[in-house]
Order: structure tokens, then C-alpha cells, then sequence
């Protein structure tokens, strides 16, 4: 199997809706592949990043009449070059496949984003605090926390399930050399997953397993639905090390 994913790159304007389509083949007869299921709720997961990781949008591919291939409209917020991570599962199958394309928007080369030297671990918006807790490891599963609380400071238990989880959150390294999408979670009383089922809510607190292959600083973007419905996405910097530490000096984000 070869997916194939393309953009626009003609046509591709800054700021402008462009059509990005995938293209999945078999890599051994080239033959369209026709037998994908749903992940999550949706035939695709489609993950679109700028190279200095300045711009995040999670957005789903759709069928579009054509066996083997998926259609989405997209904005390309600035001129430069976009990392297209799209995954997507075939029938049978008990993992999803992971394709990665470029595409590149031209124009001048847009100021790059920096990384904030210190590790940013709450945001606020919407009226909601989301604060990230948690010692990252390098080479094992880092546990961390995520606590919602309102503007009030009172902790917030009606979130609702988003695409088939309690919450999504990307995990990349700042220079673009890692992916994982991974799924916020919580546990009952008796120690049991909760499965976010429709009319199950969620919080205060979600819990998130992390693994981060080599020392450096990671971009996490987190998502989730309020109980209005609203989907937010809350960006994170974790800075991990070698070797245990103190954590280290925190900064907030707010939604700009």
C-alpha cells in the first residue's frame, strides 16, 4: 500500500481555501485501496503543521466518490512549507497506518515561531483553565494530568466526548522530527476506562500517557469539547530532559 497525500500547490494561496486530496494504492499492484473504517469516528485524521510548528490544524478527509480517495478543504494560514501527517486505518486492522506529505505555499518565508524557553503548562479561553501536570521522562511512559477548571476556579466536569475520546492532544518535538497523536482518558471509581460514549461527560481531570523517544522540547496541542459543545485547542510546551529534574519555570497561554 502507498498513500499517497496531495496538496494544491499550484493553486495553494496563503490564507485561501485549497483542496488537499489523498490518494491510497496498493504498493504492490497500484491497485486504489477501497477498504478503509472509521478511526475515531471519521475516515481520516489529518494533522497539518507549518515546518516551525507555528500553526496546528486537525482537520478529516472525506470520501470523494472515487474509490481510494479523500477529499478536505483547507486553509494554509501563511506562506511556507506544511507538514501533512495523515492517519487512517484499513479493515482488519488493529493499528492505523501513518503517512507523511509536504506542502509548500509560496511566498516569502513567514518569521519563524520560537519556543519559549520555559515549559507552558496552562491556558485559558473560552472561560476554561486547562492546567498540564506532570513529570516527562525520556525513553518510557510520562504520565501527566490534565485539570479543568471554569473561570471561577471551580473544577469542570461536563466535557464532552470528542471524536470518540475524551480528548485529543498531538504530540511533536519543536523541530518538526516526531509525531504522535495520542488520547486524553479517564477511569470510574472501580478503576475501569470510561469510554466516551454519547451522553457521557468528562473531568475534572483526564489523564495522558506520553512517550518521548529523545531529550528536547515538545509542542503538545490538546483538544476537547465543552459542554456547549465547543471545541477548543489548547497548545503546550514541555521541555524534557535527559535525566530527572526539577520542572522547570512555567509560563501560561491564553487564547489568542
Amino acid at each position: 500500500m502507498q498513500p499517497n497525500g496531495q496538496g494544491r500547490p499550484d493553486t495553494a494561496q496563503a490564507g485561501q481555501p485549497v483542496t488537499l486530496t489523498v490518494t491510497i494504492r496498493d504498493a504492490d499492484t497500484g491497485d486504489l485501496v477501497d477498504d478503509l473504517v472509521r478511526t475515531h469516528q471519521v475516515w481520516m485524521h489529518m494533522i497539518l503543521t507549518r515546518s516551525d510548528l507555528g500553526t496546528f490544524a486537525h482537520i478529516h478527509p472525506e470520501p470523494s466518490g472515487v474509490p481510494g480517495t479523500y477529499t478536505v478543504k483547507a486553509i494554509l494560514p501563511t506562506t511556507g512549507t506544511y507538514t501533512l501527517h495523515t492517519e487512517f486505518r484499513r479493515q482488519g486492522q488493529m493499528v492505523d497506518v501513518l503517512d507523511t506529505h509536504q506542502v509548500t505555499v509560496p511566498g516569502p518565508t513567514p518569521t519563524p515561531a520560537t519556543v519559549p524557553d520555559t515549559d507552558v503548562r496552562s491556558w485559558n479561553g473560552h472561560s476554561v483553565g486547562i492546567a498540564l501536570d506532570g513529570q516527562p521522562h525520556v525513553g518510557e511512559a510520562s504520565d501527566f494530568t490534565l485539570r479543568f477548571t471554569d473561570a471561577a476556579g471551580r473544577p469542570i466536569d461536563d466535557l464532552q466526548p470528542y471524536l470518540g475520546a475524551a480528548g485529543h492532544v498531538v504530540v511533536m518535538r519543536a523541530d518538526g522530527s516526531t509525531f504522535a497523536h495520542r488520547h486524553a482518558e479517564t477511569f470510574d471509581d472501580q478503576d475501569r476506562p470510561v469510554f466516551a460514549l454519547p451522553g457521557t461527560t468528562f473531568g475534572p481531570d483526564l489523564d495522558l500517557h506520553v512517550t518521548f523517544d529523545r531529550p528536547g522540547a515538545y509542542r503538545l496541542w490538546a483538544q476537547f469539547r465543552l459542554g456547549d459543545g465547543t471545541v477548543i485547542t489548547a497548545p503546550f510546551v514541555v521541555h524534557v530532559s535527559d535525566h530527572d529534574e526539577p520542572a522547570p519555570q512555567v509560563v501560561t497561554a491564553d487564547a489568542g
